[in-house]
């Protein structure tokens, strides 16, 4: 940890004027991703559909962990009302995963996340008009300010923010 200031974190946390708190938090990091109990047990009682699911959501958030801090908490995600897939630096974010390459795809995709987390990540493997799904989430999110949408590439590990 380091909080920018060449303080000692575990001693001065965030140093002068901190508005960051620290949390006690039940579960392991693995990897750069942190493992709530709460995600453990839901995963140890999941479906083997749900399972599968879960597996690529660990997976993404692993890649994520790259670009910023990854949470898998779903006791986090019940008490603050949401869907919500994973934390991704510290806030809630709805995870879309597709392989398609139909035109539209993308953009659908942040559609779905309208009514969802206010962070939304969509996964995708390329896309061959990827300029014009682009063009048409820019469209999309000026009507909807307040959320974030990140693209992340699984082929060249990239990560755009909108």
């Amino acid at each position: 940890m380091d909080n920018g200031q060449g303080l000692a974190v575990e001693y001065f946390c965030g140093g002068w004027n901190c508005r960051h708190r620290w949390v006690a938090f039940s579960g392991e990091v693995v990897g750069d991703v942190a493992l709530h109990e709460s995600w453990r047990s839901k995963y140890a009682k999941a479906s083997k559909q749900d399972r599968a699911v879960m597996d690529g959501e660990r997976e993404l958030a692993g890649r994520l962990a790259e670009f910023g801090k990854v949470e898998l908490n779903t006791q986090r995600g019940e008490r603050e009302g949401g869907d919500v897939d994973m934390y991704f630096e510290g806030r809630p974010t709805q995870v879309k995963q597709t392989e398609s390459r139909r035109v539209g795809v993308l953009r659908d995709l942040v559609r779905k996340g309208s009514k969802q987390a206010d962070v939304v990540v969509i996964a995708y493997n390329g896309h061959p008009m990827e300029e014009e799904e682009i063009d048409g989430i820019r469209r999309w999110k000026k009507g909807y300010p307040n959320k974030t949408i990140y693209l992340y590439n699984n082929i060249i590990n990239e990560l755009k923010e909108f």
